[in-house]
């Protein structure tokens, strides 16, 4: 399989993809601006099976809020893969993206890097908030994202090398974003064998599948394709922010057609919604798509203002989020805590 994105179909990709970015992600129309920078893009997406197998793939991501414009690369990206290549020594032949919602953040690294991008992402075909939720620490698969190149608004590049933990490359990287003006800093690294990534069939195909839902054109066949569990359609009445230092916090609250109160809490991808008793109705890591049913597109928590109308689609954890294990890493009592002091605010 391979399949050539251009600027004019890089749209559909985009648009399928964030429906599934759970109210993160890039903001559809930043990655629209950005993409419209780029009139010659052309990328190839491939199948894993059609990189070199002794090669090795590099994620491209940037980390910071959501609602800030993405961070300029140009003259950063290719000095930032060559001293990724001299550190690691390992040859690189393509991208990977990190999860969904940054696709124009790898068609552009892919663009002017000249290199593929592989249908697959360690996440499992949605978006997340925290680099330790990913299949490889799920399933407890040797793998580091150092070495790793980092980059800010200013134009300076940082080499992170050696092994460190989840929890401490997280705080770095997050602390590292107070470098940039914008608060965005912009990464590449995470090196994954070809090879291994086949010999484990971790394969997802998630770029092909959104560039599939990207075709749909109406709300009814969308709704037919997912088979929620439950939708709301409805308005946003209020918002309300909290601070998380790193992450877009909000609660926003929506009123449906029936005059039903709702109340989404929002920590970048990390949503929970409550109805207006107070009961919890969904949580990660179930999918809580927010809709434009009109666009027929994700919507960032970003633009849901007060009077925006936004459906919410409910749908079961990805296949990989549904066991024991994916609970602990990425459900309820990760977060209980936090969830328990944000319930408490009206």
């Amino acid at each position: 399989m391979k399949l050539t994105i251009n600027q004019k179909n890089a749209l559909q990709l985009i648009k399928g993809a964030s429906i599934f970015t759970t109210g993160g992600g890039v903001p559809y129309d930043d990655q629209i601006t950005t993409i419209n920078q780029l009139p010659r893009l052309k990328s190839s997406i491939y199948s894993l099976n059609e990189f070199p197998k002794a090669g090795y793939l590099s994620t491209a991501a940037e980390l910071g809020p959501t609602d800030v414009p993405p961070l300029e690369k140009t003259k950063v990206i290719k000095p930032m893969l060559k001293l990724l290549t001299k550190t690691t020594g390992k040859k690189i032949v393509g991208l990977y993206p990190p999860e969904i919602g940054q696709e124009s953040i790898i068609l552009e690294s892919a663009h002017h890097l000249k290199l593929p991008i592989a249908d697959f992402d360690p996440v499992g075909f949605r978006a997340v908030p925290y680099i330790d939720i990913n299949i490889f620490n799920l399933k407890k698969l040797p793998f580091s994202y150092t070495p790793m190149t980092v980059a800010s608004d200013q134009g300076e590049i940082f080499l992170l090398d050696g092994q460190t933990s989840y929890e401490r490359l997280e705080t770095i990287l997050r602390s590292m974003t107070q470098l940039s003006k914008s608060k965005v800093i912009y990464l590449l690294g995470g090196l994954l064998s070809v090879k291994q990534l086949i010999k484990n069939r971790l394969e997802n195909s998630s770029y092909s599948q959104a560039f599939n839902f990207g075709a749909i054109e109406d709300f009814s066949s969308l709704i037919k394709k997912l088979k929620p569990l439950l939708i709301i359609k409805g308005t946003v009445t209020k918002k309300k922010t909290f601070k998380q230092p790193g992450f877009l916090g909000e609660i926003i609250t929506i009123k449906d057609n029936n005059q039903q109160s709702y109340r989404l809490i929002v920590l970048n991808e990390v949503l929970f919604i409550f109805n207006q008793k107070n009961q919890l109705l969904a949580q990660v890591p179930q999918r809580i798509l927010l809709i434009d049913s009109q666009k027929l597109r994700g919507l960032s928590c970003v633009f849901l203002k007060k009077g925006s109308p936004v459906s919410i689609l409910i749908l079961p954890p990805e296949k990989h989020w549904r066991s024991q294990k994916a609970q602990k890493l990425f459900g309820p009592k990760r977060f209980s805590t936090l969830l328990k002091n944000l319930r408490k605010i009206k």
